[in-house]
């Protein structure tokens, strides 16, 4: 049985990417909505008030997207900056059977593959949800080297219900 090792304190920088992540559906929402709401109240007229306002529509999105973003990122800091158990080391323990879980002094979680409800990866982390609204964070810096990230998809492609999923943000 492999057996893999990787071990850190978590930054601030990738907790507010997590929750940035977290939250990706908001601006989605916003380009759909936005756009149709304005439509449905002009009464489908397409006169030339209407197609004035597309323009204006769009920056207003725009706007939109880039203020809940500057908001997620500010609120994410803040929650990081007010949850001790954020700035403590953690070592995980990653066989196929599942990944341990261990904060320092602190906790000692035990976590089967079965637990994990999805998965991605990021640019330099790996989220594994357990729930909803909880999820893993193993940062790829946690790792001793590229074997060891490349080892740790391997394992959890294996086990895992449906295979990790690269996301771009």
């Amino acid at each position: 049985m492999k057996v893999l090792y990787a071990s850190g304190i978590l930054s601030k920088e990738e907790f507010v990417k997590l929750n940035v992540f977290h939250r990706r559906g908001f601006s989605f929402i916003v380009s759909i909505f936005v756009p149709l709401y304005f439509f449905i109240t002009n009464d489908y007229n397409f006169n030339l008030n209407f197609i004035l306002l597309i323009p204006f529509m769009f920056i207003f999105i725009l706007l939109l997207i880039i203020m809940s973003k500057m908001l997620f990122k500010y609120s994410a800091r803040k929650q990081f900056d007010s949850d001790p158990l954020a700035r403590l080391e953690r070592k995980y323990t990653i066989t196929t059977t599942g990944i341990t879980e261990q904060i320092i002094g602190k906790s000692h979680v035990d976590f089967k593959w079965s637990d994990v409800k999805k998965s991605f990866e990021l640019d330099h982390l790996f989220v594994l949800y357990i729930s909803n609204r909880s999820a893993l964070l193993i940062p790829k810096k946690f790792f001793n080297s590229a074997e060891d990230i490349s080892a740790f998809k391997e394992i959890a492609n294996e086990n895992l219900r449906h295979k990790i999923k690269r996301k771009f943000i």
